[in-house]
């Protein structure tokens, strides 16, 4: 998408709180103006900023963003908030400046402080739900040793009258897993064949992985429970007449009663179920997004997806109508591997698909107590981040 980067016309921020601009960690680098054609590839190019650009320090008096609100406009959004946040006086290695002398490369993430908030105007949300809504569904339920999959295959084997090693599943198998149903089923047949010389049929893992599923619901649902605070965050967006949908690789059979259980499944308006999000290293689909979106008779560029993962914001980001932004939940437990992992993915996922992806803006917080979510009918999302609290860590930006 192209955008303007603006004060959001609808924000009850004051007019002094300033855009998000390129900034540096400790002195500020040069203002860059996007729609300058001489600075179209600023990523390890030889291209310079221009001597005579504006000095704009970033200030943590508020942020506020108007996404793709500008009549006319020509720049990208993502690459017009070139800058990272973190609740540490030291920035990851990642996240440091280019050298001044080359330029800074724009990357349109957003890394919040604890007790920083994002206030987001939209019409729709698109969740993904293993790990963004439902907590220890991926370790417990799909993809770990003790998982479905894993005691489907070991039946399966059984009845070729071959033991299954489980101490290789991690090794061998676990990386198959996490993608849509019929895609895992594919790839850990043809891992059964390398390892074991028998042949397992998509068809047939699939079908006992449900039945284990049916038969083991209760004791699985004894490992799950919801993510913090995320039954808030659904329950008060839905209240501000917002459409919600679910955007999931697991099977219906499972999310359906999962998300009952606690009471969920009725606030949705929509479920994409065995959504194809990430279908290689650095490559995604956006058709399961699109569809969720479609789904609810909205535009993408009028949704939010929220979700976990470096496949929800690839899937997001991609085609011809990505969505505005993604809010990807990291808790703060392990943050700052989860943080390098991710930019490494997203890095990757850049240089595969020719920068395309940073049209969606990537904001990072560490629970959904920071989100709030209210309707808008404008034709676009925008959000803005209000001034950081007194007493938060310092915050590092890049």
């Amino acid at each position: 998408m192209s955008g303007d980067v603006s004060q959001s016309s609808n924000s009850s921020q004051s007019s002094n709180s300033p855009v998000l601009h390129p900034s540096a960690i400790g002195p500020s680098l040069p203002h860059i103006d996007l729609s300058d054609p001489s600075l179209e590839s600023l990523d390890g190019s030889s291209e310079r900023i221009p001597p005579d650009r504006e000095i704009v320090p970033y200030s943590p008096a508020g942020i506020s963003i108007g996404l793709g609100v500008g009549p006319g406009a020509s720049i990208s959004i993502a690459g017009s908030i070139a800058a990272e946040i973190y609740p540490s006086t030291q920035p990851h290695a990642w996240a440091q400046a280019l050298d001044p002398a080359r330029g800074y490369r724009p990357t349109g993430i957003l890394v919040l402080a604890p007790t920083q908030k994002i206030e987001i105007e939209a019409q729709g949300v698109v969740f993904d739900v293993d790990e963004t809504i439902l907590q220890g569904t991926g370790q417990h339920v799909h993809d770990g040793p003790e998982a479905r999959f894993a005691q489907a295959i070991a039946k399966l084997l059984r009845s070729h009258d071959v033991d299954f090693d489980l101490s290789k599943w991690d090794a061998n198998y676990r990386t198959h897993t996490g993608c849509a149903e019929s895609d895992v089923c594919i790839k850990l047949g043809l891992q059964v064949l390398k390892d074991y010389n028998v042949t397992l049929s998509p068809i047939d893992i699939r079908e006992e992985s449900h039945r284990v599923l049916e038969a083991g619901f209760p004791a699985f649902m004894d490992k799950v429970s919801l993510v913090q605070n995320v039954g808030s965050l659904v329950s008060r967006t839905k209240a501000e007449g917002l459409k919600l949908a679910t955007c999931t690789a697991s099977s219906g059979q499972f999310i359906r009663r999962a998300l009952d259980h606690f009471g969920l499944f009725s606030q949705f308006n929509a479920h994409v179920f065995e959504a194809t999000k990430k279908v290689g290293d650095g490559v995604f689909s956006e058709v399961s997004v699109q569809k969720a979106c479609e789904q609810l008779g909205l535009a993408p560029q009028t949704c939010v997806m929220i979700g976990d993962s470096i496949s929800d914001f690839g899937s997001a980001a991609s085609g011809e109508r990505p969505l505005d932004l993604v809010v990807v939940r990291l808790p703060n437990e392990g943050r700052a591997e989860a943080l390098e992992s991710f930019q490494k993915q997203r890095e990757q996922a850049l240089a595969m698909n020719g920068d395309a992806l940073t049209r969606t803006v990537v904001v990072i917080v560490s629970d959904y107590s920071q989100v709030s979510i209210k309707y808008s009918p404008q034709a676009r999302v925008t959000f803005k981040v209000p001034p950081v609290v007194e007493g938060d860590p310092p915050v590092a930006h890049a």
